[in-house]
């Protein structure tokens, strides 16, 4: 992800010209310019430009949606062409070499929080909260770690039943499904696991017990970015439980009636915020 170095963009910018030009002591031109990640993905270059005297000639901006810096290459070398060209004598121009972070920030880090619910996971429909930290690995996958807080809901409006509430956590890859662009757009594989709390309602004998619960999940979540560092998160997807906790209760005649399980696949949906906290940012100023 290096950006640009001054040897680079001397040769870019010659062969555009089709000449030397980044030779002898006299400087006509100045530049300061700069290197950043201004969102999760893409990179922005801006170029300032001045004569020796310090009048300055203006300001150019340059963004590439590119998860590489060196995509900024020939963009950068075409504006510095130009204007070497409008200059009345030979430029020495000075391309700043990429000031690196350390390492950690070289990954981003996302932290989102969602209103979710699920169908089959308790009793009829359940909202939950899910808080949730996103890895970048590489431009085209993500690790993420979630957990979520499932509440209470009741298997029966009336007679013998329960109330139930779950939590889980996990952890899931996610490979973006494309380029990133204004939307992006990544499949979630991963796995949950958690517990199940159920206790009686009008039952002779109340009782509560806490089981185990463990599902694979799939998801596709879209991220729509609304600022530098906010985005607005939704999320479909499903469950295949493999750890499905039963919870029964014995009648009059001791025969098992159940009061809840998970169901063999549960449908999920969630809408939150999401957050960047890390990102790469190359800056540096160069004088002649």
């Amino acid at each position: 992800m290096s950006c640009p170095s001054a040897l680079e963009t001397e040769r870019a910018v010659e062969e555009m010209l089709g000449r030397r030009l980044f030779q002898g002591p006299s400087c006509n031109l100045q530049i300061k310019a700069s290197f950043q990640r201004p969102h999760v993905h893409g990179w922005e270059a801006q170029l300032s430009f001045a004569r020796e005297n310090g009048v300055p000639l203006g300001v150019r901006t340059l963004r590439t949606q590119d998860a590489a810096c060196k995509a900024l290459r020939n963009p950068v070398s075409l504006v510095i062409a130009l204007m070497a060209e409008d200059s009345e004598s030979q430029s020495t121009l000075f391309v700043p070499e990429e000031t690196r972070r350390p390492q950690p920030t070289d990954h981003n880090l996302r932290i989102s929080a969602n209103v979710a619910g699920s169908q089959g996971l308790l009793p009829s429909i359940a909202l939950g909260n899910s808080l949730g930290v996103d890895v970048e690995l590489a431009a085209w996958l993500s690790a993420r770690i979630d957990t979520t807080f499932w509440f209470p809901r009741s298997s029966a409006a009336v007679g013998p039943g329960g109330d139930f509430w779950a939590w889980h956590a996990g952890l899931a890859a996610c490979p973006s499904l494309g380029p990133p662009r204004k939307l992006q757009a990544s499949a979630c594989l991963g796995l949950q696991m958690g517990v199940l709390r159920g206790s009686g309602l009008e039952l002779p004998y109340l009782q509560s017990a806490t089981k185990p619960y463990a599902d694979a999940d799939a998801r596709a979540v879209l991220s729509v970015p609304f600022g530098q560092t906010l985005a607005l998160l939704v999320f479909v997807g499903a469950a295949v439980p493999w750890l499905r906790p039963r919870f029964v209760y014995l009648d009059a005649s001791d025969s098992k009636i159940e009061v809840h399980r998970s169901s063999a696949v549960v449908f999920l949906a969630g809408l939150g915020i999401e957050s960047s906290v890390f990102s790469n940012t190359d800056a540096a100023e160069m004088q002649p």
